[in-house]
């Protein structure tokens, strides 16, 4: 099922060269109610890396504006179900509500003994597949990572 069109303009003009594009995803993301990993910002019909800022995209062009597109991955709620379950009075998950509120804090295993845990290897291989798309060199990129951490502790 796809999402209805997003129309957002964000309220106050941002700094071209000091705003990333991770902000305004979480502006975006603020906006809809959609979890920040499932969106993706798209520039001129490419993505758009979150640590770039404004000016970095528009290299050169004499603009005082920038569009992007955005993509919503899949597994997000639309936002008509969400305004759906929002007007029959059904409660919206945890991970949602706390986006409303305040910023999560982090909880769990942190530092280096993170690194000792499955789900982070796990993570770094979803993560290099995501950014390499080969499987196979994400895999010996991993062992690699993998290797040297084990080598050095």
């Amino acid at each position: 099922m796809r999402n209805p069109p997003l129309d957002l303009t964000l309220p106050t003009p941002q700094p071209i060269h000091t705003t990333s594009v991770l902000e305004v995803k979480n502006a975006v993301s603020t906006e809809t109610g959609i979890p920040l990993d499932k969106i993706k910002l798209l520039y001129a019909k490419k993505p758009a890396a979150d640590s770039k800022t404004l000016k970095d995209l528009l290299a050169g062009a004499d603009a005082t504006e920038i569009e992007f597109s955005v993509m919503i991955m899949g597994g997000a709620a639309t936002l008509a179900a969400a305004a759906e379950a929002k007007a029959a009075g059904q409660k919206r998950p945890a991970s949602e509500a706390v986006a409303e509120t305040e910023a999560p804090v982090a909880q769990g295993l942190s530092g280096t003994p993170v690194l000792e845990t499955e789900q982070f290897w796990e993570d770094l291989k979803g993560f290099l597949q995501q950014r390499i798309r080969d499987e196979k060199a994400a895999e010996e990129l991993l062992g690699r990572f993998r290797g040297a951490w084990s080598a050095s502790s």
